[in-house]
């Protein structure tokens, strides 16, 4: 599933990390019932859902039927298989018109070259935000 990382948590955070942070990540805006990713696509970034929201749906070979999950502002979508670089484990659709921040693949490496101790930071604010998620 995807985390519930939120912008509270992102706000406690100091000036100077989210100084840091923000350039990486590039303002979109996406219309209702528009596919961000299909389940299997390999990674393109993580996005931090500012206005709107996100419909992701989990097929299960061993299921019978599909898992669905509403995503709202201040949710990052994504994140997960971003941050391992492995394939997409949902399809995700914009329910609504949405205006999303994107930290594209690039972005990401050039936060760890440029940036190594935000770049972990930011790796461990998400994955906390991970083991809020109650299944």
């Amino acid at each position: 599933m995807t985390s519930t990382l939120s912008l509270p948590s992102l706000s406690d955070e100091s000036y100077d990390f989210l100084t840091d942070l923000a350039p990486f990540f590039t303002r979109i805006e996406v219309s209702s019932n528009t596919v961000l990713w299909r389940q299997s696509d390999s990674p393109d970034g993580l996005y931090l859902i500012e206005h709107g929201s996100l419909r992701a749906t989990y097929s299960y070979d061993n299921h019978t039927r599909e898992v669905q999950e509403t995503m709202v502002a201040g949710t990052i979508a994504g994140d997960l298989s971003t941050l391992s670089n492995t394939a997409r484990n949902a399809t995700t659709v914009a329910e609504r018109d949405c205006v999303l921040w994107r930290m594209d693949l690039e972005a990401l490496e050039r936060l760890e070259k440029e940036h190594p101790a935000t770049a972990r930071r930011f790796t461990r604010i998400v994955l906390k935000g991970m083991s809020s998620i109650h299944l």
